[in-house]
């Protein structure tokens, strides 16, 4: 009975707080440095740049800004020069130089040796990467039963050792010039859990816990020019999750929460790097779902994410 008493309340403080949200958009973007980050000129090195929200941003800074040298990186060999095609075709009137590296970052010697070779490049331009965009990532959509640990250590290794691997070989020339910033694409579901994405939703936290580390750590210098920026979409339209929410029992949670369009997501995380934003949440309206929750009793708490379709989701995936 306690528990039941206790879901009711933290429930009302959770709309209490949803309409605070409602009738203050301003919360979107949790806060801003001050100043704006001028993305013209930039070296912007992209991981998972073959398809998806990596594909998309670099087509976005091709097109909009000028000057910028742009690495794609992508294991898929087909895809990324497909899309450094399009991307050399947006970025002519910008004067955009493009560069795709196919590798598998996985294999983190293959992965430093890429970074190095930017490095290098960048190095004997007198310049340095200055934005580095941390975005691959997969998924596998099985029961942990019939997922193998190789599969796991897969995703960890695209997710929190690579991004601390990028780390590693890029951020001491950002702090040296105390200039850059890193944008970390990771998942709201680093937050609120679903069935059949044991490995995601661990890969995508371990994310999200070495960006707030990183950025803390950072922020101890006096090197107040480098920036960090995560960036937490519900499902996006990029193929990854393509099929899943498709049981005719989840028709709510589609109407509730469709899939996310990708020119959208990178629309506003374009905005968020420009205005030096700290986090951004997709869609906006559920900035504090995931804080609001975890106050609640475990099964309210679980309704919720099922709600979302956190539990029989993925049922339906068929992915790209």
């Amino acid at each position: 009975m306690l528990w039941l008493v206790g879901g009711v309340v933290s429930t009302l403080f959770g709309l209490v707080v949803l309409c605070l949200v409602l009738m203050l958009p301003s919360v979107r973007g949790l806060g801003k440095k001050n100043g704006k980050f001028n993305i013209d000129g930039r070296v912007v090195v992209v991981t998972g740049a073959g398809n998806g929200i990596g594909k998309e941003l670099c087509r976005a800074i091709a097109s909009r800004f000028k000057g910028c040298t742009v690495y794609m990186i992508d294991r898929d060999v087909d895809k990324l020069e497909e899309a450094k095609q399009m991307v050399e075709k947006q970025g002519r009137e910008t004067c955009t130089r493009v560069f795709a590296h196919p590798c598998d970052i996985t294999v983190l010697e293959d992965f430093s040796r890429v970074c190095m070779d930017i490095k290098s490049s960048a190095g004997k331009r007198g310049e340095h990467v200055s934005l580095l965009v941390n975005n691959a990532g997969t998924v596998y959509g099985r029961t942990w039963d019939d997922l193998t640990i190789s599969e796991f250590e897969n995703s960890l290794r695209l997710g929190p050792l690579c991004h601390f691997a990028s780390y590693k070989l890029f951020l001491a020339d950002m702090l040296k010039a105390n200039d850059g910033m890193v944008v970390t694409i990771g998942s709201l579901m680093s937050l609120l859990p679903g069935s059949k994405l044991v490995e995601y939703c661990t890969s995508k936290a371990g994310v999200l816990a070495l960006h707030d580390a990183m950025r803390l750590e950072v922020g101890k210098s006096s090197s107040d020019g480098v920036h960090f920026l995560s960036v937490l979409p519900y499902a996006v339209d990029t193929g990854m999750f393509r099929g899943a929410f498709e049981a005719d029992s989840l028709w709510l949670t589609r109407r509730l929460f469709p899939f996310l369009e990708t020119c959208l997501v990178v629309d506003r995380v374009v905005v968020g790097i420009v205005d030096k934003e700290y986090s951004i949440v997709l869609p906006w309206i559920l900035t504090f779902a995931p804080y609001i929750v975890r106050v609640l009793p475990i099964p309210v708490f679980e309704w919720c994410l099922s709600l979302m379709g956190a539990r029989d989701g993925m049922d339906t995936l068929r992915g790209i």
